[in-house]
């Protein structure tokens, strides 16, 4: 890193790229460019947190998508809608901004991955500046405290009896309305079936609804916690909205071309997970290993695709 960020002070790159812009940086309190340290820190924050997070969650969209076929179809007839996929009408248009706010079961797609395989499984730290009781345990001051994102966003208190199911439905609850519209009611019939939804008559005659398992305090009426995976707070991740929208466009974009099938290893891991009862994510994580960023436990995760015609 030390001779990297020597050389492009040295030999400063083309005006457009991002280290010529942090190269231009000033240092607000002494008005200096920023010193080699303070480059290395923010070169290595974008080569990792900003390219292999992103490669990763990738990966396991396409796994997820790969092991459940019915999530796959149904993410597909929402951008055939759209005019997005290839097919005998002919080829994909290509995705832009103005689509990415109405491609709701994308958006749902995108954000139960982010819960069930966060690509920074280890979230952050946080030193204790004193002594203090967390979760019924004496935390002494200066102690390194770790957020588990990936048990967090399994824990069923936070999702309900569903939180191990993958179910992008659980995020269009919230939008669902109680009219006739057939999408809504059809995410609300599948996650009554799955036991994510409770529907019950409400005193006006519509369908109220409650999330089938007591959620915590704070989890109100038709919400869910949002998961974790860029942290939140002063200190959340700040390409988190161009890592979302990395995330869409290249989906999209794959989906629109080709279909994903599960390879020889995710296939038996399913055939595994089907014989034990075990939901077909639990498949996807069975090949996966939570080190710095949440990757395939031997380097690569095989799919098979389909061109679509």
């Amino acid at each position: 890193m030390d001779a990297k960020v020597k050389g492009l002070m040295a030999n400063p790159p083309e005006e457009h790229t991002i280290a010529a812009h942090l190269l231009a940086v000033k240092d607000p309190a002494t008005g200096r460019q920023l010193a080699k340290d303070q480059l290395k820190a923010e070169i290595a924050t974008f080569m990792a947190a900003g390219f292999e997070t992103t490669s990763h969650a990738i990966t396991w969209t396409l796994a997820a998508l790969a092991a459940h076929p019915d999530v796959q179809d149904k993410l597909v007839q929402e951008l055939q809608d759209a005019q997005l996929v290839q097919g005998v009408a002919g080829a994909a248009r290509e995705i832009d901004m103005a689509d990415i706010g109405n491609l709701s079961y994308l958006g749902a797609v995108v954000k139960e991955v982010l819960r069930v395989c966060p690509p920074a499984p280890w979230g952050g730290t946080k030193v204790a500046n004193g002594d203090i009781e967390l979760c019924g345990y004496a935390v002494p001051k200066g102690t390194f405290v770790m957020i588990p994102l990936l048990p967090l966003s399994l824990a069923h208190h936070n999702y309900g009896d569903t939180a191990t199911q993958f179910l992008p439905e659980r995020w269009l609850i919230s939008s669902s309305s109680n009219g006739d519209d057939s999408s809504s009611n059809a995410s609300q019939q599948q996650l009554q079936q799955s036991g994510f939804l409770s529907l019950q008559a409400g005193a006006g005659g519509e369908d109220d609804l409650s999330l089938a398992s007591a959620p915590p305090a704070g989890n109100v009426q038709g919400s869910v916690p949002d998961p974790l995976s860029f942290l939140t707070g002063p200190r959340d991740c700040i390409g988190q909205s161009l890592a979302k929208l990395e995330l869409q466009v290249v989906v999209t974009t794959l989906l629109a071309r080709f279909r994903f099938y599960p390879g020889p290893k995710l296939e038996a891991e399913l055939k595994v997970a089907a014989a034990t009862g075990q939901p077909a994510v639990s498949a996807v994580h069975a090949l996966s290993a939570a080190r710095l960023t949440l990757q395939p436990a031997d380097g690569q995760l095989l799919l098979r695709i389909e061109h679509r015609q």
